[in-house]
């Protein structure tokens, strides 16, 4: 998260823009307002962690279709069994 997008937060909170020319980068907020802005902020943490745990996760389940194809032999069957329970266990599916 970055200046421009905490601004834009504030600004969807209720925030307003100074009218000082000097003060352009200050933003007045009510008390009212702080807590939408911080139910804001916290609601986009949210979503980048579980876009982070979700793109570990996607690529976990991939390392693990590998692994599955690799042991979809016939001596490899219950390394294979395994590692799909793995998978199933994560939310993936092998097919």
């Amino acid at each position: 998260m970055n200046k421009d997008d905490i601004i834009l937060m504030a600004v969807e909170a209720g925030a307003k823009p100074s009218h000082n020319p000097e003060e352009w980068d200050i933003l007045k907020i009510r008390d009212t307002d702080l807590e939408r802005f911080a139910a804001l902020v916290a609601a986009h943490e949210r979503e980048a962690a579980f876009k982070e745990a979700n793109d570990k996760l996607q690529t976990e389940i991939s390392h693990l279709k590998t692994q599955l194809m690799r042991y979809n032999t016939n001596d490899g069957a219950y390394k294979a069994a395994f590692l799909a329970g793995q998978m199933s266990a994560r939310g993936g599916s092998w097919k």
